[in-house]
């Protein structure tokens, strides 16, 4: 049965009455959830189950997953879904016990390597995966150089994704129409010696909350 409610995982929008659009509620991540029954002797019982928390995406609305740490993103525009809702989580490998590929030679990560969920998930429309390194990993580094790879479990091997990147170097972006199986592994990579991404001067808006016209009328 339902022992409970957990008000999470549903930032891209407001849902009334349980979750106000100032609801300071946000876990995202790896969590362990923990129940303990009290017999009428005084003895308890335990049990805990490990669970991971990301964002609820509706298909009829615009809606943003993003990784615990910030730096990684993905920008759903409206009915891209192939359901009328998805819960998607960007985890870094390490925090979910997922091994690190090897890193290809003559390149380096630059950040974590991250696993996307669910799998095999495909999109109506084009949906963007936006990372955003920390300023101190930029230093002395060709910008041109980063790009961002997917990693083929299967080939053990790193795909190479068409890359775009803001003029100040702060956004790297690709697009996905899909998460391949049975993993969806991505990463920045640094290249020692190809360019991996072009400028563009996509602004790249963080997608909007829609505010109702009226009392009832959205």
């Amino acid at each position: 049965g339902n022992l409970a409610t957990w008000n999470t995982g549903l930032k891209n929008w407001e849902h009334l009455p349980w979750h106000p659009a100032d609801d300071p509620t946000d876990f995202n991540g790896v969590y362990t959830i923990r129940l303990v029954v009290e017999g009428q002797d005084g003895k308890t019982v335990e049990d805990r189950v490990t669970c991971e928390v990301g964002r609820a995406i509706a298909q009829c609305l615009p809606g943003i997953a993003i990784s615990p740490d910030k730096r990684v993103v993905m920008r759903f525009p409206e009915q891209s879904l192939m359901h009328p809702f998805r819960v998607y989580t960007i985890l870094p490998v390490s925090s979910v016990g997922e091994e690190t590929p090897p890193v290809p030679a003559g390149t380096e990560y630059l950040g974590p390597v991250y696993r996307i969920r669910e799998p095999g998930d495909k999109f109506i429309k084009d949906v963007v995966l936006e990372f955003t390194p920390a300023s101190t990993e930029l230093e002395k580094r060709q910008l041109d150089r980063i790009g961002v790879g997917q990693y083929d479990t299967e080939a053990r091997k790193w795909v190479r994704l068409n890359t775009t990147r803001t003029t100040d170097g702060m956004k790297f972006r690709t697009v996905l129409t899909e998460l391949p199986t049975p993993k969806a592994i991505y990463a920045l990579l640094v290249d020692a010696t190809k360019p991996r991404s072009m400028v563009t001067n996509e602004a790249g808006a963080a997608i909007a909350g829609i505010t109702p016209v009226s009392a009832s009328v959205l």
